[in-house]
């Protein structure tokens, strides 16, 4: 009874230490698959820092070649842009609540 009850307890331990010697091989897969993924976008982020820097570095040669006026021309343009669409938003609301008071009359 006692080797039987040995023999049974051995198998039950072979079997779990499979088992775990198999679980512990599918993390190392996943571990290796990640860390794989991880160099890719390390590599990817890399090329578009680099990408980066040469748009900024003609962004900057650009900004050399262009006179002053054309960027003063520029930004009082977008100022008009902002205040158009700050006029229309309050003609909106000057709207809306009329139209509230002619509802509640």
């Amino acid at each position: 009874q006692f080797l039987k009850d040995n023999d049974q307890k051995a198998v039950q331990a072979i079997k779990k230490a499979e088992l775990e010697t198999k679980a512990k091989a599918e993390k190392v897969q996943e571990i290796k698959k990640l860390n794989a993924q991880i160099t890719t976008i390390k590599s990817e982020m890399s090329k578009f820092e680099e990408q980066l820097e040469d748009c900024r570095k003609y962004k900057n040669f650009l900004d050399k070649l262009t006179p002053v006026e054309w960027f003063e021309e520029q930004e009082e343009a977008k100022r008009q842009r902002k205040e158009a669409k700050r006029q229309a938003k309050k003609k909106v609301k000057k709207e809306e609540r009329l139209s509230q008071v002619a509802e509640e009359e």
